[in-house]
């Protein structure tokens, strides 16, 4: 995507040059004007320096409303992907989760275009969609620092406390599990 900040600060200059350049024509057409409305009609020597000059300066300005005319299309285009990223990320709401992680999912109304998944919020707030893969507790960014962002889901089922007693009843000893 284009940054608009860095499009803005390459040639900041792009618009007073077209606009020098389209000042120092007319007021070149204004000379020339002035060198025929005189009574003796000016020579060649007085008039081709102005009318070179004149056409130089037409071409800078043409060339100075090209690039104006690229940049203007730049800007476009950097609208355009930032409007559709914001709609792509618009899709997402935060939600917490039931061991308290905050993931962004998909919403509601755009399950039926997409399987409902959810999103890393710190590549979100970077403007990346990563969908967090994983089993039914945790859910690893496979997109973040090599893994180190995990979110937890649902709470690990706690282990389960066996009681065990040893019995050496008939010679060989082994656990009774209660």
């Amino acid at each position: 995507m284009i940054d608009i900040i860095e499009m803005l600060t390459r040639d900041p200059n792009a618009l007073g040059q077209g606009l020098r350049h389209a000042s120092t024509a007319l007021d070149i057409v204004k000379k020339l004007k002035a060198l025929t409305e005189r009574p003796k009609l000016p020579n060649r020597e007085e008039l081709q320096p102005l009318v070179t000059e004149l056409m130089q300066q037409i071409m800078d300005t043409k060339l100075a409303n090209m690039e104006l005319q690229e940049q203007l299309l730049q800007f476009k285009q950097a609208a355009l992907d930032t409007e559709k990223l914001q709609n792509k990320l618009d899709r997402y709401e935060l939600w917490e989760t039931a061991s308290g992680s905050l993931v962004y999912r998909l919403k509601e109304e755009h399950a039926k275009e997409q399987p409902k998944h959810y999103a890393c919020p710190k590549c979100y707030e970077n403007a990346h969609i990563s969908i967090l893969q994983g089993g039914q507790h945790e859910k690893p960014c496979r997109v973040c620092e090599k893994f180190s962002n995990v979110y937890f889901f649902e709470p690990k089922p706690e282990a389960k406390r066996v009681k065990r007693t040893l019995n050496v009843d008939f010679g060989s000893p082994h656990f009774n599990d209660t």
